[in-house]
């Protein structure tokens, strides 16, 4: 399958099922920690949380690994597999929406597809029940495709405030640095900038001009 042998299909499943474990303990932490605590209610803290939902489904379906391949892509195992995957493959409501409610029409969809030629959209996909093999264009025009839109635009984004950041900085670095001006002590507060400080040679010479003359 895939040029891969059985040993080295074993081998991946299970580092992806040990890999996968460690990623379901850490999403399970921050589940619980947001909901432990009213304090992490908080707009970054909550995309956190919803992201750790779609971590935790993507998790589920590794760990079935090869076994929903085994199974056969018309087995119930199988074709769930492959909904979890591209499921997972808002701002509030609005995050919800876009992240998760159009993957979940899409993937839906794909489970009452199949033709005479190509069988069933979900199948076998070297390591797990995805879209099959012969259902290649649906993965580059509806996943990878996508994904390398939202990549390049983010990109662009992040290019663009770099840019903006590094020039404001320039500015800034233009503005010259003058020290603080205190406002003159008013005469009738206390202040010791009024008094003048006598040190011992000015003393002295005060004290020579106050002797009498012989």
């Amino acid at each position: 399958m895939g040029g891969l042998t059985e040993e080295q299909l074993y081998s991946i499943a299970v580092t992806e099922r040990i890999v996968s474990f460690f990623s379901i303990s850490g999403t399970l932490f921050i589940i619980t920690t947001f909901l432990s605590s009213s304090m992490f209610d908080k707009a970054i803290n909550r995309l956190v949380f919803y992201a750790a939902w779609g971590n935790l489904l993507a998790n589920v379906a590794t760990l079935i690994s090869i076994n929903g391949i085994d199974a056969g892509p018309h087995s119930a195992l199988c074709q769930f597999q492959g909904f979890l995957v591209q499921i997972i493959k808002a701002m509030e409501w609005k995050y919800g929406l876009f992240c998760y409610g159009m993957p979940f029409v899409l993937a839906f969809t794909y489970l009452f597809i199949e033709t005479q030629a190509r069988g069933k959209i979900y199948g076998p996909a070297i390591l797990w029940c995805w879209v099959s093999i012969k259902w290649d264009p649906l993965r580059i025009g509806l996943f990878y495709g996508p994904v390398w839109l939202v990549t390049a635009a983010t990109s662009a984004v992040y290019l663009r405030v770099g840019r903006d950041i590094f020039m404001k900085r320039e500015q800034l670095a233009m503005f010259p640095i003058t020290a603080p001006v205190s406002p003159p002590a008013s005469p009738t507060t206390f202040s010791p900038s009024i008094f003048t400080v006598i040190t011992p040679p000015a003393r002295a010479r005060i004290n020579l001009l106050r002797a009498p003359l012989l």
